[in-house]
């Protein structure tokens, strides 16, 4: 029987059942609830495409950032993170960067006082505990296999159509944490050709399942020689941006904006952990990645979520720069979004603002390139390519770190959020009237002309 008052049924054991609402099973009102089909509004393409101005496009990042025949996939080994684990420059690079960071802390230095200290330890601390390193795959949270309870023997797969699921997968996210979500097709070129291993400091190959010699693989593996093996079955990708608090790194380059990452880092391990193990107990596989397995940015763009800015991030039309992306590879079939047109790019080929800030000139202040500088990026892809290199030096030789400028000088980068001030100066401040990061009811973006692909209106401030 069911009691009316309480929304809860009476099995035959005895035991009390919740019901969705009077009568109906609690799957069919979750099922309204996640996929738009109630009163609650439809989770229906990206946050991104809801912006003023914003259109639809029809060509991938690929073809978007003209990809060579030549281009080979990324290995993970050159990437910057990576290079003080094999190469002895880098790893001078890391111990000088630790070392001048604790002077500054040792003299109290505004921006490295007891609070940002403590601000940033804390905000590492859930990273420690569940062994999630943002470049480790198939570790802690990015883990190939379920890490929770077996799905009970005799329950099929979920059977939800493409866009239903796409609607499923969008709502959770957002309930797990996610700022906006898109979804698109893997393209293989983005995945890294291997993977580095930090114990072993070697890279080991990253295959797929219609590879000769893997055809036997039908779910994500690390094989005994540390091969990792994608089924081809797993074609699709949510990708996920996780906005950073802007407060916090508008006090770049300290350690406050050093925790804004962390932040966002510690939200992405659960994030991704719990949209993968979600797809699991539908009966699919799936890998969470945040930036391991693959390269994000341009399945971000893929995923209609923005495009690629100067300072060689994904520029999003509601947070700009001021974002970090992650992604779940996975078998369910979902609807894929549609690439977006926001305007960044067109506005980046003029605007050096983010260029000359720049204290190591990392950023470049000419036209795309097909070629990297510094021996840290992928040739083949026409982009603005950072030197990554040039960064890492001038962090190593003079703490605080300059990669928060990227964010921070980026016109795009939120000047709603109020004046910027001197970096450094009452860097926690915010923590006396501090706020959650929520999408803004206008983008955090304006431009320096009379163009307003945004729909906003002209900042005085970066007209010049």
């Amino acid at each position: 029987m069911v009691d009316g008052t309480t929304n809860r049924t009476r099995c035959s054991c005895g035991a009390t059942v919740a019901v969705g609402r009077i009568g109906r099973p609690l799957d069919d009102a979750l099922l309204e609830i996640l996929s738009g089909r109630s009163s609650i509004p439809a989770v229906a393409g990206t946050l991104a495409a809801s912006v003023e101005g914003v259109k639809y496009i029809e060509r991938t990042a690929a073809e978007r950032y003209e990809v060579q025949p030549d281009y080979r996939r990324f290995d993970q080994k050159f990437n910057m993170t990576r290079q003080p684990y094999w190469k002895p420059d880098a790893m001078a690079f890391a111990i000088n960067r630790l070392h001048n960071r604790a002077k500054l802390v040792e003299a109290q230095k505004p921006g490295y006082g007891i609070l940002d200290w403590g601000f940033a330890n804390a905000a590492a601390a859930s990273q420690q505990v569940m062994a999630f390193g943002i470049n480790r795959p198939n570790q802690g949270p990015t883990s190939w296999k379920s890490v929770g309870p077996r799905r009970p023997e005799g329950t099929g797969k979920w059977a939800g159509d493409p866009a239903t699921n796409s609607r499923i997968i969008k709502k959770m996210s957002r309930i797990f944490g996610a700022g906006d979500v898109g979804i698109t097709m893997l393209d293989r070129r983005w995945v890294y050709s291997a993977w580095f291993d930090e114990t072993t400091k070697q890279s080991y190959p990253i295959r797929f399942s219609d590879e000769s010699g893997y055809e036997y693989v039908t779910e994500p593996t690390q094989l005994q020689d540390n091969t990792q093996v994608i089924p081809q079955s797993l074609k699709y990708v949510a990708v996920f941006i996780v906005p950073m608090h802007w407060q916090a790194i508008r006090a770049a380059p300290t350690l406050t904006h050093l925790a804004a990452t962390h932040v966002a880092y510690s939200q992405i391990a659960r994030l991704v952990l719990s949209v993968a193990e979600f797809i699991r107990g539908l009966g699919y596989n799936a890998i969470p990645s945040a930036n391991c397995t693959a390269l994000s940015i341009p399945l971000a763009v893929d995923a209609g979520l923005g495009e690629l800015g100067r300072n060689a991030k994904l520029i999003h039309p509601v947070w700009g720069p001021v974002c970090r992306i992650c992604k779940v590879i996975t078998d369910l079939p979902m609807e894929p979004d549609v690439p977006i047109e926001t305007g960044a790019t067109f506005f980046c080929q003029s605007c050096l603002k983010c260029a000359d800030a720049c204290p190591a000139r990392a950023i470049p202040v000419g036209p795309p390139s097909f070629e990297p500088p510094g021996g840290c990026g992928n040739a083949g892809v026409r982009q603005w390519q950072l030197n990554h290199w040039k960064c890492s030096a001038r962090s190593a030789a003079r703490w605080p770190p300059t990669a928060g400028y990227a964010w921070l000088l980026v016109p795009l980068a939120g000047a709603r959020a109020g004046p910027r001030r001197q970096p450094g100066n009452q860097s926690l401040e915010f923590l006396y009237q501090i706020h959650l990061p929520q999408p803004p009811s206008t983008p955090l973006i304006t431009v320096r002309n009379t163009w307003r692909p945004f729909g906003m209106e002209i900042d005085a401030e970066l007209r010049r």
